[in-house]
């Protein structure tokens, strides 16, 4: 049987909405989502919880002398309104195979940040899962997925 490994899953994300009437929200991506390194027997699934827990299912074999991580995400907004978190699925791909990411949820409940102040910056996780095909091929993938904050 053949296994087909694979090197870091690096993760870019574009984000960024506000609404002028109730101030700016301010955005910086301080990491990146990584798998890190896994091998794949059959189809099945590795996520990265907002935690930082990683899991996986089917014939996915994570190994463990990799590094993984969920996504940081630093959110400053110019008053302590609600904030509502969205993020659209996406796909990843080495150029050969592409693969489902399905993302979320953050480490905030219902995805909803409640910002602890004007200007203060707040940590957002977000974790996602990836679907593997039986097809996929060895090596390193990389996408974009988008992540919205817009005020409540």
């Amino acid at each position: 049987m053949v296994i087909n490994s694979f090197k870091y899953i690096s993760l870019l994300f574009l984000l960024m909405l506000s609404n002028i009437s109730l101030g700016q929200i301010t955005v910086n991506e301080i990491q990146d989502m990584s798998f890190g390194s896994f091998a794949e027997y059959s189809a099945g699934t590795i996520t990265i919880s907002a935690g930082g827990v990683r899991s996986v299912t089917g014939g996915v074999v994570a190994l463990s002398a990799s590094s993984y991580s969920a996504a940081l995400i630093e959110v400053k907004s110019g008053n302590t309104n609600i904030i509502n978190i969205t993020y659209s699925n996406s796909t990843i791909t080495d150029g050969t195979t592409t693969l489902t990411l399905e993302v979320g949820p953050s480490d905030q409940p219902n995805d909803i940040l409640n910002p602890s102040g004007p200007n203060i910056a707040n940590d957002v996780y977000i974790g996602a899962t990836l679907h593997v095909t039986l097809d996929a091929s060895e090596g390193d993938y990389e996408g974009v997925f988008i992540v919205s904050f817009d005020y409540n």
